[in-house]
């Protein structure tokens, strides 16, 4: 019997960015949440920026899953 080889196995440039990009976002959202709870002045703004990378996170995971699954379907 032949041996199958299977080339998805690495991954593409656009989806290490994505991941490397939400990966940033999600500390970022953590980071600055964990501020707008100790500090009691300006947490709404905070709050909202924290929300805006934790949603910014969840796009480049969409983006990055996108990526993964043209991957393993282009070949």
């Amino acid at each position: 019997m032949a041996k199958k080889e299977n080339y998805n196995l690495k991954t593409g440039a656009g989806e290490k960015t994505a991941r490397f990009f939400r990966n940033i976002n999600a500390l970022g959202a953590l980071a600055v949440g964990a501020v707008a709870l100790a500090i009691p002045g300006p947490n709404v703004i905070l709050a909202s920026y924290a929300g805006l990378n934790a949603a910014q996170a969840g796009g480049w995971e969409l983006l990055r899953s996108h990526a993964e699954k043209r991957r393993k379907t282009s070949r």
